[in-house]
């Protein structure tokens, strides 16, 4: 359903109450022949003395509550709805909601926060990352964090700058913008290890990581590149090594909007990296249609809470979920896979069966085989198929007394198919 008498109107943060100075002339047009206006009491009140309209607050919750109020004010004979948001409501706003209720609003944008911010700051805006907290843990900044660029951070409430504080290393520069655009507007910068009191209204954070760290300094997360060091990741053994991890990563080739599914996850490497290889602000939004996601299917309940640790601790712990025991628990999972790793649990009845039937047409499914039993899986399949089969030996250096050489690890048969 489209909608041409539905106007967003975006509202700057400032407390004054004339229309002259919160909106454009063409909003205040919209506004002066709006039949209802929905908003925030905040916004609402800014209006209240010069439009005619109804004033009706938003719904809690919003989607719902919303999508009633739209489909309720649009039906009536010569109907005008604006919508009212705050800066750009197509950045992290109404606006983008509205659009996914089904309608087509007119939007009648200002300066967005985050412009705001660059503007105070003299940060190039197209140069900069943005992330928000709205919804998401503060681990997840630990990509931008071990990437060393200066990014913004979009602050849930008051309690946001306290915990950006606490999450990044004391070296790394935490300056909160607060208000901006408000009579009130005001620049913070954190000091590490202080107390950081609530900072009710609009935050946003500019997060400037080791300014001076040179590349030689740069922690090996900074790349997102496949193939971390084992040692970035807590496991027990059950570990998908460096190499062999790049090349099942590079075989599955993660692609935007990606739904991987990690069979036997034991750490959730090859997952956690799949997500990382696409994991930029504008993928890692909330409900972006650009985002990669993976479900992990592990049936150690320990390695499954160590699965989720890596996670957060590489930065993807919102685009990774585990569920239980494959093949069982393959009906848990809400969407069917674009890509498939099968990194243990091959010779299992039902595994390959189940996952292959719910891959999407088109999708990759990446096998990998160490023993002999898993092999003549591995080669019936191919067979059954078709797909590409390849086999690794990795040899690593190794000492002997004072002399080096080179000890060859266990060979791993690799097959790759799509489905077509």
């Amino acid at each position: 359903m489209t909608s041409s008498n539905i106007t967003v109107v975006g509202i700057n943060a400032s407390s004054g109450t004339s229309a002259q100075d919160t909106f454009t002339t063409q909003a205040q047009k919209v506004l002066a022949s709006a039949t209802v206006v929905i908003g925030a009491k905040r916004q609402l009140d800014l209006v209240a003395e010069w439009t005619p309209a109804d004033l009706v607050e938003l719904p809690r919750p919003l989607l719902p509550g919303l999508n009633m109020l739209l489909a309720t004010h649009t039906a009536q004979p010569m109907a005008s709805v604006v919508v009212l948001a705050s800066g750009d409501p197509m950045f992290y706003g109404i606006g983008a909601t509205v659009r996914r209720l089904g309608y087509a609003p007119l939007v009648l944008p200002v300066p967005s926060s985050a412009s705001l911010a660059c503007a105070r700051l003299g940060w190039a805006l197209q140069h900069t990352e943005i992330y928000s907290l709205v919804t998401a843990p503060v681990d997840s900044l630990a990509i931008p964090v071990a990437k060393g660029m200066p990014f913004l951070v979009l602050g849930r409430d008051e309690h946001t700058p306290s915990e950006v504080r606490r999450f990044v290393p004391e070296e790394t520069v935490v300056e909160v913008l607060h208000n901006l655009g408000a009579e009130d507007e005001r620049r913070v910068v954190l000091a590490p290890g202080a107390p950081v009191e609530p900072m009710p209204g609009l935050n946003i954070l500019a997060v400037t990581p080791q300014a001076n760290r040179t590349f030689a300094e740069r922690p090996p997360a900074a790349s997102l590149a496949p193939g971390l060091p084992d040692d970035c990741y807590e496991h027990d053994g059950q570990l998908t090594k460096s190499h062999v991890r790049a090349l099942a990563i590079a075989a599955l080739r993660p692609m935007t909007g990606d739904v991987l599914w990690d069979i036997g996850g034991g750490s959730g490497s090859v997952a956690i990296e799949f997500l990382r290889v696409g994991a930029q602000a504008v993928s890692m939004a909330a409900q972006s249609p650009h985002q990669c996601r993976a479900v992990v299917f592990e049936r150690n309940p320990e390695r499954a809470e160590r699965i989720q640790a890596n996670a957060a601790t590489l930065g993807v712990s919102t685009l990774l979920s585990v569920q239980g025991a494959a093949p069982e628990a393959f009906a848990k999972a809400l969407e069917s896979p674009t890509a498939v790793f099968i990194g243990g649990g091959l010779t299992i009845p039902g595994v390959f069966e189940q996952a292959w039937e719910r891959l999407r047409p088109g999708g990759r499914l990446v096998a990998n085989a160490v023993t002999i039993e898993t092999q003549a899986r591995l080669f019936e399949l191919r067979k059954q198929f078709g797909g590409e089969l390849h086999h690794f030996a990795i040899s690593h250096e190794h000492a002997i007394g004072s002399f080096t050489a080179l000890r060859p690890a266990l060979g791993v048969h690799q097959w790759y198919v799509e489905k077509n």
